[in-house]
């Protein structure tokens, strides 16, 4: 755990520098939900929020480096050791979720321009925090869902697409690395650069 604080120190100071260099450092605020369907049901079951803040370093005309510190909630990351066979109602998985990513923009990103895109690939770290779990008829079963691990790396792809100057639309798929009987989460969210 030490070692990830220290890797995310790192990495944050490391664009704060490179951002006194060049001043190709921007940071923003994200808004939105998770798409996850937990139980095997439909993917549309859970939505939940996502939310955090973002920054990135512009490596040149066509590429950036972004990293995120999320709170996202009911993502399909990590599976428990043992979950009972009922029906499932109220369910809230807390994560704390860190991705870096690289970005590849559209011609004349840089410029202003509305209607610009960028697609994005990377790895993201997510930690349980907390899980509450009630049954269909409000029951909390909360104890009788055992979680061994609470950690897990993603694999993560996205499209960023500009609305207006300072604010994009962001569709991203999560898949774990570990995915034995887990699926993709789908975040929708909205991206405000500061």
């Amino acid at each position: 755990m030490k070692k990830n604080r220290y890797l995310l120190c790192f990495l944050l100071f490391s664009t704060l520098w490179l951002n006194g260099q060049d001043r190709r450092f921007h940071a923003g605020l994200i808004v939105g939900t998770n798409i996850a369907e937990l139980e095997g049901q439909s993917l549309t079951d859970y939505l939940s929020w996502n939310t955090g803040i973002i920054v990135a370093t512009r490596l040149n005309s066509r590429a950036e480096l972004g990293l995120e510190l999320l709170y996202s909630q009911n993502g399909e990351y990590i599976l428990p050791v043992f979950y009972p066979a009922l029906s499932y109602g109220k369910t809230r998985l807390n994560h704390i979720e860190v991705p870096l990513h690289f970005n590849y923009l559209s011609p004349d990103y840089y410029s202003g321009v509305i209607q610009q895109w960028k697609l994005n690939v990377g790895l993201a770290y997510a930690k349980l925090l907390n899980h509450y779990v009630e049954d269909a008829e409000g029951n909390e079963v909360t104890q009788q869902v055992i979680y061994d691990e609470v950690a897990t790396f993603l694999l993560q792809a996205g499209l960023n697409y500009r609305v207006f100057r300072r604010t994009e639309l962001n569709l991203k798929a999560s898949l774990p690395i570990r995915r034995q009987g887990l699926d993709w989460t789908l975040a929708l969210r909205l991206v405000y650069w500061v």
